[in-house]
């Protein structure tokens, strides 16, 4: 019986690696879809208990938190009389980041195309614990790296007295408005005048059972995401 030729065993060798590569790929993509359902269940609970905090703010101080910060009272020397007139307020953005996720947050900040109060988490946290009367707990984004969309949270308050809170999923919901493949936003806002398609007032989001069937969900690693809370809810406090 002849050996089997080296031209062969190389196309065997090949084949091999190959399906191993498959295999390994196939594993990952698995892992990762694993992994994003879970952080999208995560995010929308986070989403819940940040409107929850912003509403009960309302409740007992009238207002949400940094809306003070969107009448303008400190011009530039520079500025006119009919300067000041026309530019009176603006919107607050906050974007909410851990320290891994500070670098893009501030590259998103930096990216907006109109005139803001570059407003900061701990501000936001630090208003909310103020107005609130107690400590609370912070919650981030799950995702280390951004992966095509923001892995951080956004926090907005207009110069109207409403307020919009956005996070972004990897998955599609039916609350959720497509931006592109594999990012998604779900917004609620105070604002029941929105008609742009992309926000939902925090009642009806809140209320919907798509929502809540979703938050509801178990994780398949249960674990691994409340440790990974728990290390950052101080997170403000630590900067």
């Amino acid at each position: 019986m002849k050996g089997i030729s080296k031209k062969r065993m190389a196309l065997i060798i090949f084949l091999i690696i190959t399906v191993v590569l498959i295999a390994i790929a196939v594993f990952y993509q698995i892992q990762e879809s694993n992994y994003q359902k879970d952080a999208d269940i995560i995010r929308l609970r986070h989403l819940k208990y940040y409107v929850g905090l912003i509403e009960e703010y309302k409740e007992k101080t009238g207002g949400y938190p940094l809306q003070e910060n969107t009448i303008i009272t400190d011009y530039p020397e520079s500025f006119t009389d009919e300067q000041k007139n026309q530019l009176k307020s603006f919107p607050v953005y906050v974007e909410i980041a851990n320290s891994w996720q500070e670098a893009e947050a501030k590259s998103y900040n930096d990216s907006i195309p109109f005139s803001h109060y570059n407003g900061n988490d701990q501000e936001f946290f630090k208003e909310l614990e103020r107005g609130l009367n107690k400590t609370i707990n912070e919650y981030y984004d799950p995702q280390k790296v951004s992966t095509g969309r923001p892995n951080f949270y956004v926090y907005m308050v207009n110069e109207d007295g409403n307020y919009y809170f956005a996070v972004h999923t990897h998955n599609y919901h039916p609350f959720a408005f497509q931006l592109a493949k594999n990012y998604y936003k779900v917004e609620a806002t105070s604002d029941s005048s929105n008609n742009d398609g992309q926000a939902i007032t925090a009642n009806t989001l809140l209320s919907d059972q798509n929502f809540n069937n979703e938050i509801n969900n178990k994780l398949s690693n249960e674990g691994y995401f409340t440790d990974l809370d728990n290390s950052f809810l101080n997170e403000s406090k630590m900067k």
